[in-house]
């Protein structure tokens, strides 16, 4: 059964990115691709310094806004694989649905099928954001209305969120949690559980 999922946006900056790598050099492609995927999970480190992506520029004959929209386009393509955890048949059947051409689909599936294995291991071991719950609270609110205690407003829950940062004090102390409080009334609340089961069957996909 083919995969229908959308995988990749119709938008014109990712179109315009798969028109860009359509133009690379193909002896060149796979050892770019190589090098974005082995940094993706690292927060806030480009793959290549700015001395190399003024060399890559030169090599694929691109300016550097273009560069710049397909190295951000080709990590967006890896992120999303280890996203919906896409083997190479549905992940090369995405490339082809998004425009790629033959043989940069081919860089793309090489370097996915060595390195794909360890680059969703490692965005299971590494943390994207600065802060992560580490418990939760919350309690019923009924609201009277005023002077009359027959006429009862929308009853609301409130959650309270305990977040501690992912990153170690740079002078060893022990990092203060900080503490979150939200509310919900029924429609909200439903809409935040139905995300909820989104993320969860998401999460499942890289489990």
């Amino acid at each position: 059964m083919a995969d229908e999922r959308e995988i990749f946006p119709q938008t014109a900056y990712f179109k315009g990115a798969i028109d860009l790598m359509n133009r690379m050099d193909t002896s060149k492609f796979p050892l770019m691709l190589n090098r974005i995927i082995k940094t993706l999970h690292l927060k806030n480190e480009s793959p290549f310094t700015d001395d190399e992506k003024e060399q890559l520029e030169g090599v694929f004959e691109l300016s550097s806004a273009e560069l710049a929209n397909a190295l951000e386009s080709s990590a967006f393509i890896f992120e999303q694989a280890a996203y919906f955890g896409l083997k190479l048949p549905p992940f090369k059947a995405h490339l082809e649905k998004a425009g790629l051409e033959q043989e940069q689909i081919i860089a793309f599936l090489r370097v996915w099928d060595v390195e794909g294995a360890n680059f969703v291991a490692k965005l299971r071991d590494t943390s994207m954001v600065p802060r992560t719950m580490t418990d939760v609270k919350y309690q019923l609110h009924l609201d009277m209305a005023q002077g009359s205690l027959s006429r009862l407003k929308d009853p609301s829950a409130i959650f309270e969120l305990t977040l501690r940062s992912t990153e170690a004090s740079s002078e060893g102390k022990e990092d203060k949690p900080t503490h979150v409080k939200m509310q919900f009334d029924h429609e909200q609340l439903v809409s935040f559980y139905n995300n909820l089961e989104t993320i969860q069957k998401q999460l499942d996909q890289l489990s």
